[in-house]
């Protein structure tokens, strides 16, 4: 879990801020305001793993995101 809260403090909190609830600093200057990412209760395909890459390895990013995502299951609340 700790993995997932840093690299969603790295990638996400700009955004969407560090609680998740969508209210960080930039989120005024955005075009479409960010995400309440407590209330999340299906991500889709936005976070399907990519594609392998032509060598035939499994991409990188996906486990840096199943943890991001396992992080955001512990911040959920009901709706």
């Amino acid at each position: 879990m700790t993995e997932g809260r840093v690299l969603y403090g790295r990638y996400c909190a700009t955004c969407h801020g560090l609680e998740g609830d969508g209210h960080a600093p930039v989120a005024p200057m955005l075009t479409r305001s960010p995400s309440d990412l407590r209330r999340c209760v299906v991500w889709g395909e936005r976070f399907a793993p990519p594609e392998p890459e032509q060598t035939g390895r499994p991409p990188t990013l996906e486990p840096r995101v199943r943890a991001i995502v396992a992080y955001l299951e512990t911040i959920q609340q009901k709706h």
